[in-house]
């Protein structure tokens, strides 16, 4: 997805389990590939509002329900910076 600075980006991850573990629920947690800084909310919704270029990056949502592994998607953030013009054009 591209979008510009200072726009809010929605990402959806939906996770299901099947027979015979279909009454568990699967927990979904999101993180950005090369920023173990950043902490998201878990759910299946991430919403990032006001982006920025430092945004930029891989998204990854994971969702486990406690039997196997768990399964990951990832989404990838392209933010395109906003310029001024830093020279006037008057003399």
């Amino acid at each position: 997805m591209t979008v510009n600075e200072s726009a809010s980006v929605s990402f959806f991850c939906n996770g299901t389990s099947y027979y015979p573990y279909e009454s568990l629920v699967p927990q979904i947690s999101w993180t950005k590939l090369g920023d173990s800084n950043k902490v998201f909310p878990s759910g299946q919704k991430l919403v990032l509002q006001n982006v920025s270029r430092h945004d930029t990056g891989t998204y990854v949502c994971e969702a486990k329900n406690g039997v196997g592994l768990p399964d990951t998607a990832t989404a990838v953030l392209n933010v395109l910076r906003e310029y001024t013009n830093l020279f006037n054009d008057k003399q």
